[in-house]
């Protein structure tokens, strides 16, 4: 008698709790918090205790973010599992809400339901968050262990794979996304601080961090940079980026990525604070100058008027004083850069691998060169990622370029052909596109390794097109010939001198 009270008691409150559960979510999510104008009036702190954030006592400290220089097969960077299944505290309601009407529908700028945002999730396991998977986002998780990206990435989530240690140099823009979802409770108390400036400088103007991983959570307590950036938002736990330089932070002498040649002109940590540049002028898609052409009831896309309305002169002057790509090629190809680098058709492919993408033959797309992301934009402007599970992209000449994905709400990130890609051991693409860059390679050795690389990723039977101008066919074509004889890999050669190239299992 007395245990049947007892189960009815703890019945009740397991009812009790789900109903102030569901209760709470739709304040939890108030319409007009999650891209606010910005503010110098509030402080960046949702708490007046600075409680630490606690990491799980039996968490690996990962491995290191740099892959192995060469390889023969594609082992993944090694990460030892957890011992017990990680239970992931979510304030902010994240992981519950599975429509973007939950993340707010209007700011003080207009309507942002209809704005295409891209997001990069941190550390946040092999489990996706169905809110990002709808349309209108581009999700792009970070993961410590090999069994979470491969989970994710067979869910047809985009996921790449580093140790803890590269949470602090990532190889993203400044500004690269519209959200970005850090969870605390893999790291370590004296690396968060590293690895939270970081996720601000990655973070767009107007952009919001939700932070997950711990029950109590003051930003100022890990980074007083990131606490100078950003202004508390009204979800538990969620930050906005604010627009434009802010006062008695230092201005970064440049851009705060690591080159594909591995140098990185700045190191940011918590003692050595900077801010990215903004320029005067800049303008969020957020602010209601922007927002405002968005329509609510569109004949065009969400992901299509990401595209048109982007502010193009943000991609230029990015760095104080010196002249990067954009700024150079804008005067100096106007024409081309308008019409191949930020127009609002981006195209890519070539007719007949259109086709192919159109029918559905290709559904896991790496972009081995992506620039400026047109290709990310040919397929969301088409509609072909309905059938599109996963895609990829990186490479760029420098961070004015990436700026140009960011705007676009594309993601892309920094990486060398030369270094094998941080992705599962089991994550293969059945179409590998290298357009215009290969020629930068210039040795047999380069190309050597970059198809090894390629090779490595791509699912068998699989194609890798490549095709460029320029004289770096004899030096690619004998690298590709000694692949042939080891029975790894075919080809045919176009007429107009491009590589159809396919892997031998």
């Amino acid at each position: 008698m007395h245990f049947a009270a007892v189960v009815s008691f703890a019945a009740g409150l397991l009812l009790g709790g789900c109903i102030i559960v569901f209760g709470l979510r739709g304040s939890l999510f108030r319409r007009d918090t999650l891209l606010r104008q910005s503010s110098y009036e509030r402080p960046a702190t949702l708490s007046a205790n600075t409680p630490g954030v606690r990491p799980p006592a039996t968490r690996p400290s990962g491995s290191s973010g740099d892959p192995p220089a060469s390889r023969g097969s594609h082992p993944p960077i090694p990460s030892p599992p957890s011992p017990s299944p990680q239970i992931r505290q979510d304030p902010s309601g994240l992981r519950s809400c599975t429509t973007r009407s939950c993340l707010g529908s209007r700011t003080a700028g207009g309507d942002i339901s209809q704005i295409h945002r891209s997001v990069i999730l941190l550390a946040t396991g092999g489990e996706q968050l169905p809110v990002f998977h709808g349309p209108g986002f581009f999700p792009l998780y970070i993961v410590t262990e090999d069994k979470d990206a491969q989970t994710l990435f067979e869910g047809g989530a985009n996921s790449l794979l580093y140790g803890l240690d590269r949470f602090q140099d990532l190889p993203f823009v400044d500004f690269a996304a519209d959200i970005v979802v850090l969870d605390v409770s893999s790291f370590s108390k004296a690396s968060l601080g590293g690895v939270v400036t970081e996720a601000v400088r990655i973070l767009a103007p107007q952009g919001v961090l939700f932070v997950s991983g711990a029950a109590d959570f003051d930003i100022s307590d890990f980074s007083p940079q990131a606490a100078k950036l950003v202004f508390a938002g009204s979800y538990a736990h969620s930050f906005v980026r604010r627009v434009g330089v802010v006062p008695d932070l230092p201005v970064c002498k440049a851009c705060g990525m690591r080159s594909m040649f591995g140098d990185r002109k700045i190191e940011l940590s918590p003692e050595n604070q900077c801010q990215a540049w903004i320029q005067p002028g800049f303008k969020s898609i957020f602010q209601k100058e922007t927002a405002s052409k968005f329509n609510p009831k569109p004949k065009e896309s969400v992901e299509n008027q990401r595209l048109q309305h982007w502010w193009r002169p943000n991609v230029l002057k990015t760095q104080q004083g010196e002249d990067e790509w954009a700024d150079v090629y804008s005067k100096k190809s106007a024409h081309v850069y308008k019409a191949g680098y930020t127009n609002s058709d981006p195209y890519k492919l070539p007719p007949h691998l259109e086709e192919a993408v159109k029918a559905g033959k290709f559904k896991r797309i790496l972009d081995a060169g992506a620039g400026s992301c047109s290709l990310e934009g040919e397929l969301r402007r088409k509609g072909y990622f309905k059938t599109v599970r996963n895609f990829l992209a990186f490479g760029a000449y420098d961070c004015s370029m990436l700026r140009i994905c960011a705007e676009r709400g594309s993601i892309s990130f920094q990486h060398n052909w030369l270094i094998p890609l941080p992705v599962c051991a089991s994550c293969k693409f059945d179409l590998i596109y290298q357009f215009a860059g290969i020629h930068h390679r210039r040795v047999f050795e380069n190309y050597a390794k970059f198809l090894d690389n390629m090779l490595a990723v791509l699912e068998c039977n699989g194609l890798l097109f490549v095709n460029d101008h320029g004289p770096w066919r004899p030096e690619f074509r004998k690298a590709l010939k000694i692949r042939v004889r080891r029975t790894i890999a075919t080809y045919t050669e176009s007429n107009n001198g491009a590589f159809a190239i396919n892997r031998i299992c």
